[in-house]
């Protein structure tokens, strides 16, 4: 008779395999489920792996909400470009006071003004003559500075547009230079003023076509280094040039600037819809 061997026992029961194979088959089970039991009985209890997805997006809110706190309240700098707004009512501009050309003094015939504004314009007027040209009226006679003009209509609103009339034989560079001069001056006389100074207008193609010293470029040029002015000296500019193009671009007629049919009135209205507040 074989010699039996006790593998498992309970009070009740008894498992006795049946030759030598049976009992190795039960030893690898019985073993199998011993290692099961004691890795659940002493695996560490913990949160399990987390989802790299969840953990990229719980570090975006972070990261985000810290951006976003510090885009809202952190410090961005000046802006010049003034953006387009919800139209103003004619009396903003009560206090406006307009300085420009040829250009300007059509402006002034746009309806939308309804009388606000002061318009102070000459044919002759560029940025070189701003501070020592004698072209504006005071007292009756074209005899003021465009500072005695301004300052006589105590404004606290400045609009500069001015340039057009330098571009046949200015360069952008003298143009710029002279204009951030003024603004330095303007600064001192009216210091609580809002200062705006205007990109060109575009040519229309006849002019260009005609006129080699008027040319788009020459326009591009001088507002490029406009804008890096307005940066730098923190006055508001108005990109008159986003309206005064295409169907409305400025024409030489006769020796002088003038305005396409229309375009006084559609550069008002961008006017209107682009103030510092």
């Amino acid at each position: 008779m074989r010699r039996r061997s006790k593998l498992f026992s309970t009070p009740q029961v008894h498992i006795v395999p049946k030759g030598g194979r049976a009992r190795r088959a039960l030893v690898l089970s019985l073993g199998a489920f011993l290692c099961v039991c004691l890795a659940a009985l002493f695996w560490p209890r913990g949160e399990g792996q987390k989802n790299p997805k969840q953990g990229e997006a719980n570090a975006y809110r972070q990261d985000g909400g810290s951006s976003a706190s510090t885009a809202v309240g952190g410090e961005e700098g000046f802006v010049p470009l003034l953006p387009l707004r919800d139209a103003q009512r004619a009396r903003y501009f009560k206090d406006a006071v307009f300085v420009g050309d040829g250009l300007t003094a059509q402006l002034a015939g746009a309806g939308a003004f309804g009388g606000n504004g002061t318009f102070l314009s000459s044919e002759r007027l560029n940025p070189t003559l701003l501070q020592s040209g004698r072209l504006f009226s005071a007292g009756g006679a074209e005899e003021a500075t465009a500072l005695a003009a301004i300052k006589a209509a105590d404004p606290g609103k400045i609009y500069l547009l001015v340039g057009a009339n330098g571009v046949s034989w200015l360069s952008a560079e003298d143009m710029v230079k002279s204009l951030g001069d003024f603004v330095d001056r303007l600064r001192q006389q009216h210091p609580k003023a809002t200062i705006v100074l205007s990109t060109l207008p575009y040519f229309d193609a006849a002019t260009q076509g005609d006129h080699p010293n008027y040319q788009n470029t020459k326009v591009e040029e001088y507002n490029r280094q406009l804008s890096a002015l307005c940066a730098e000296k923190e006055v508001y500019l108005l990109d008159s040039a986003q309206v005064l193009s295409g169907a409305h671009a400025v024409g030489l007629r006769d020796g002088s600037l003038t305005l396409a049919d229309g375009a006084a009135d559609a550069w008002a209205d961008y006017i209107f819809t682009h103030t510092a507040g």
